[in-house]
Order: C-alpha cells, then sequence, then structure tokens
C-alpha cells in the first residue's frame, strides 16, 4: 500500500511516481487506496463465516465499482493495475501464513503486538471521549470500560493465534498474553482516574441495566444450524430496521456458545464507537434481541437461558 501511494516527501529521495510501483502495462497508475475495514458479507467468503466452526475468513473486494452487476461487467473493464496488487496482497499472505516457523515468531510477534498497541492505544483514546463527552458520567465510564476491554479481548485473540505457528511458539505467548493484561489495567486505571477528576467522586455507582439489557444477560446463544441451513436461509433473517445488515451479520458470527446476548450487544456498541457511525450506524439492546429471536425461529442458533 506504502509503495503504490506516492507523496511529496518521497521526491526529496528522488523516487519517481512510485518508489516500489506495481504497475500494469495496461492498467491505471492510481494510488493504491486500500483499508481494512470490517466485517462485510455478500461475497463467497461469507460461507467460511457461516459454519458452525466459525472459520476466519477475509475479503479483497473492489468498492465501488460502477460497472458491477451490470450489463458492463466483464473482463475488459478490469484494472490490470488493480488486480495485480490484490494479487500480490493475496500471494503474501499466504505465503507468509504456510512458510511461518519458529524462527519466524519474533518478527511475527513484533507485528501483532505492536500493532495490537496502536489498536489499543486508539481504543483507549475513544474511551476517554466517551467519558469526557457524556451527560451521565456513570454510564460514560461504563462505555468506556466496555470499549478497553472489548479492544483488549480482540488482542488476546490475536496474541493466541501467534501460538498456533508451531509447537515451540506456544511457551512465548504467556509472557506476551501477561504484558496486555498489565496494559490492560494501566488502561482502566486511567479511566478511573478521568472519571474521578470529571465527576469529582470515587466508585462510580453500577450501572442499572436497561430491560432489553437484563434479558440480553439471561440468554447465551450457540449454533445450531448447518452449514447448508446458513446458505439455504441466512437471506430470510429479518435485520431489525435500522440496523447495518453487515453490522447484524457480524453479530451473529460472533455467537460462539460463550458469549452472552449482552456480550454481543457490547462487542457491537464498541465496534461502532471505534468504526464511527458514518459506517455502522447505531445499536440498541433492543435491536440485538430482535435480531437474536429472529433467527431463533429459522432454527439457525438457539437461545440458551
Amino acid at each position: 500500500m506504502a509503495g503504490n501511494s506516492s507523496n511529496i516527501t518521497q521526491y526529496r529521495n528522488g523516487y519517481g511516481l512510485y518508489p516500489k510501483p506495481l504497475l500494469a502495462h495496461n492498467g491505471s497508475m492510481h494510488r493504491y487506496n486500500a483499508q481494512a475495514v470490517w466485517y462485510v458479507g455478500d461475497s463467497d467468503h461469507e460461507s467460511f463465516l457461516n459454519a458452525p466452526v466459525g472459520i476466519p475468513a477475509i475479503t479483497l473486494t473492489n468498492s465501488p465499482d460502477r460497472y458491477i452487476h451490470s450489463n458492463l461487467d466483464d473482463l475488459f473493464q478490469i484494472d490490470r493495475t488493480q488486480l495485480g496488487r490484490n494479487a500480490v496482497a493475496a500471494a503474501l499472505m499466504a505465503y507468509t501464513m504456510a512458510t511461518a516457523d519458529g524462527a519466524a515468531f519474533p518478527i511475527l510477534a513484533a507485528e501483532v503486538v505492536g500493532r495490537g498497541e496502536q489498536r489499543l492505544g486508539l481504543n483507549v483514546k475513544i474511551a476517554l471521549q466517551l467519558l469526557a463527552a457524556a451527560s451521565d458520567r456513570a454510564a460514560g465510564y461504563d462505555d468506556a470500560v466496555n470499549q478497553v476491554r472489548y479492544a483488549v479481548e480482540r488482542e488476546r485473540r490475536a496474541i493466541r493465534s501467534l501460538g498456533e505457528i508451531d509447537a515451540s511458539a506456544r511457551g512465548r505467548v504467556p509472557a506476551l498474553l501477561a504484558e496486555l493484561d498489565r496494559r490492560a489495567t494501566q488502561a482502566e486505571r486511567e479511566l478511573l482516574q478521568s472519571y474521578q477528576q470529571l465527576a469529582g467522586s470515587g466508585q462510580p455507582p453500577e450501572r442499572k441495566l436497561r430491560p432489553a439489557e437484563l434479558e440480553l444477560a439471561s440468554l447465551r446463544p450457540v449454533v445450531t444450524g448447518t452449514p447448508l441451513e446458513f446458505l439455504l436461509h441466512h437471506e430470510e433473517i429479518e435485520e431489525p430496521a435500522g440496523t447495518n445488515g453487515y453490522l447484524a451479520r457480524e453479530i451473529l458470527a460472533a455467537i460462539d456458545g460463550k458469549r452472552t446476548g449482552l456480550d454481543l450487544h457490547r462487542m457491537a456498541a464498541a465496534e461502532v464507537h471505534e468504526a464511527g457511525t458514518h459506517y455502522y450506524g447505531t445499536i440498541s439492546p433492543e435491536a440485538v434481541l430482535e435480531l437474536l429471536k429472529s433467527v431463533e425461529k429459522l432454527k439457525l442458533f438457539r437461545l440458551k437461558p
């Protein structure tokens, strides 16, 4: 991405249009406007996400595409440069994962932990902003703590995945997790200090749950549908009015038999704060409850008490 997105400073190094260009002879010379985004569906990778075991999957998608699903949706409309860049990105990801071994652990751990610090730092900033902007300081503090805990859990999963490289890598993971826990404790301490300064009081009162939140907390959804049933019935899922369809699918993809309905709502709310309402809109406990009850009717999930 960086190599195919020039900026004015690079010209001072004596480079031409791009320092490491990947340009097709009959393709465009546009910068590589690539970005990693949150959950998306409507592509072949979604079948893996919908599998009962929840196979991790990503898609490389060109968007917006003015020709897709039109009479001009043909090979001659493909940007050869963009196709080449995406092919290189996919090939390098596959090669890196396929050849990873114990010797690669330090490099991969540096990437995962370093990027994780950036992501966690962003969420600490969001948490402090939620607290500063809240008219109800106690509710703001609750949202802020949830934001950090959501981010920490994501980084915990990322670090644990390093242990899957090979047998020698597993023993190195606990130290990284311990450091993450130390950072998480420090972040929550910062939030408490900020709350005390803003509210002028000690410990925040326990937040009272709304009726929908109480009901969500009493449910632990589990996957019951087979991959075939998901393929046959996923189009019948009724998303609550005003709820982003992709966010609704991500909530369902996060069902693992361990998270409660309230956990799912808090995860979604934290992700909305991180991605932005321009990306995901908003999500309420009532909407999550309505979504879960609708998919139970399709017998794809069961809401265990």
